[in-house]
């Protein structure tokens, strides 16, 4: 565990209690707190909250001098002397401490009055060629916010990136559509890697604070909007009659798309709309890569056998579990018990027959 991956947590609002700490001997060396302060402090990321900060380094804190109150045992106190001889020899000696410009950050954030945060940025920092590509996100604090659950990135997002980041998963060659896109990050992130997204979700409806707009928000921040096409879709549109959708659900069906779509599983009055509008998206040849968390296997079960009813074939990927210690992105650790599910899936060859006959019907039916 090195110093850097405790800053990817950091950034990532890894919760304090979920932290994967380096050893307490290998943090307390000066080096390796010169890089926290340097890649934390000095850092041109925004910062996260000040209440996760104050956490954060109370955490932080506790832990370097839990190892300098040990440093009073005799076991320790010869381990950490060696490191230290070795110091010395190139002339750096002197006692492990704790830098006083942690301590100054965590007295500044101690003082600061105790304020209720809606928001916080979110970062996730992952390796990308030859550079560590970033990816910026603002986020709700709160699980549900303004009736929605799409104001924060969840598990599912987190797991399908990491497999298409290591090519475990492989989208086919051109334009992508997300499904209930949330605070963009799988978007941003498939834009990151030059392929042309249609990101969608839920517009403001009676009042409620719709994803959208934070949608739009966080793609502008990664300055993605090139490859990145922020629109409205509401799924309960598939029941509507074909000349009576918005112009959007032409724009999806007038050539094939890969859709994606991750964490939208969850509640099971939602899955007869998202398997209504999955069966509109799926073309000959195309395909759907839905990623789900695990939280009610009787939902997944109950999604798979509507997809089944309606022509949709699904396969499910057998997939290594991304690591904990080391993971492609850090997770918030809110769904730590459950497992991700992700499945492929694609229109079954009865279900393409029974499309070509309405297709026919309603030439039919305009000829006359």
């Amino acid at each position: 565990m090195s110093t850097h991956s405790l800053v990817k947590q950091y950034f990532a609002l890894v919760p304090p209690y979920f932290l994967h700490l380096p050893p307490p001997l290998i943090l307390i060396q000066p080096d390796n707190q010169e890089c926290l302060i340097q890649h934390i402090f000095q850092s041109s990321l925004p910062e996260p909250g000040p209440t996760y900060r104050r956490q954060f380094w109370r955490r932080i804190v506790g832990y370097l001098e839990d190892v300098l109150r040990r440093h009073t045992n005799e076991d320790d106190a010869s381990e950490i002397d060696v490191q230290e001889q070795g110091r010395e020899e190139e002339g750096d000696g002197g006692d492990p401490e704790v830098d006083e410009r942690i301590y100054s950050a965590l007295a500044d954030l101690m003082a600061l009055p105790l304020e209720h945060e809606e928001t916080s940025y979110r970062t996730f920092l992952y390796p990308l060629g030859d550079t560590e590509a970033r990816i910026i996100l603002l986020e709700d604090i709160a699980v549900i916010q303004g009736g929605t659950t799409g104001l924060r990135t969840w598990k599912a997002s987190l797991h399908l990136a990491h497999h298409i980041h290591l090519n475990t998963i492989s989208l086919p060659p051109g334009p992508i559509v997300e499904l209930g896109a949330g605070t963009g990050f799988l978007s941003i992130f498939l834009a990151q890697r030059q392929r042309e997204v249609i990101a969608t979700d839920l517009d403001a409806t009676d009042g409620r604070q719709a994803p959208l707009k934070r949608l739009q928000h966080n793609v502008g921040m990664n300055h993605v909007e090139e490859n990145v096409k922020v629109t409205p879709l509401d799924w309960a549109d598939s029941l509507r009659p074909k000349s009576e959708r918005p112009a959007v659900w032409e724009e999806l069906t007038s050539r094939p798309y890969t859709v994606v779509a991750a964490d939208v599983v969850y509640d099971p009055d939602l899955i007869p709309l998202l398997v209504s509008t999955l069966r509109i998206l799926l073309h000959v040849g195309s395909t759907a890569v839905v990623s789900a968390t695990v939280r009610n296997p009787d939902t997944i079960d109950t999604f798979v056998r509507t997809c089944e009813v309606s022509g949709i074939d699904v396969e499910v990927f057998r997939l290594d579990v991304m690591p904990k210690d080391d993971p492609t992105f850090y997770d918030n650790g809110l769904d730590s018990s459950c497992e991700v599910q992700i499945m492929r899936l694609t229109p079954s060859s009865a279900s393409m027959l029974s499309k070509e006959s309405e297709g026919q019907q309603e030439m039919m039916n305009e000829c006359k």
